[in-house]
């Protein structure tokens, strides 16, 4: 009888232990499973991710490289422009509203003899005659008064040697163009 219920004991547990084998077997069998699906989703979220990151690379690329060929042609244009202005047989200067200039080209040396940094500051009226003052006055509350081209001015300047010369003038007022901010004439 004690052999008999030993063997049923023996039995029941080594049944126990192969069912809990098993339900421990199958969970792990599951888990294996589940990472096995994790493992696959992200492969492909990495691929996809590694796709998109050459792709953005590549149009980076060539987004560089466009900005590199518009400097090039910016720096161009640049150059050019100030070639124009500096071989120019006009005087451009700029003046702000308060009747200061701002900006002179390089003409006002062969023009006039005037060293173009040395003027930048002053009145632009202070060399002009004072018979023509008063209509260069005008003129320029003309162009204060409204943006746009005005008509030519005539009017005497003081050359450096202490001579008069005509100069004719065409002003346009660009004091709400966000680039020049002031008033261009061309004399």
């Amino acid at each position: 009888i004690f052999t008999k219920i030993l063997e049923k004991i023996s039995n029941s547990l080594q049944e126990i232990a192969g069912g809990t084998l098993v339900k421990s077997s199958t969970k792990k069998a599951g888990k294996l499973v589940e990472i096995e699906k994790i493992n696959r989703l992200l492969e492909r979220t990495v691929a996809q991710q590694a796709s998109q990151i050459r792709q953005l690379q590549e149009q980076l690329e060539k987004e560089i490289s466009q900005h590199r060929r518009d400097n090039q042609a910016l720096t161009k244009s640049e150059a050019k422009l100030q070639a124009v202005l500096r071989n120019s047989p006009d005087i451009i200067s700029i003046i702000g509203s308060d009747g200061r200039v701002r900006y002179h080209s390089e003409a006002l040396q062969r023009v006039l003899g005037y060293n173009s940094e040395e003027r930048i500051g002053k009145f632009y009226g202070e060399l002009i005659h004072p018979d023509d003052l008063v209509a260069w006055q005008a003129y320029f509350g003309k162009l204060l008064e409204a943006p746009g081209m005005a008509g030519a001015i005539e009017y005497r300047k003081r050359h450096a040697d202490g001579s008069w010369l005509y100069m004719e003038s065409i002003g346009n007022s660009l004091l709400y163009d966000s680039s020049v901010q002031g008033i261009l004439i061309n004399s």
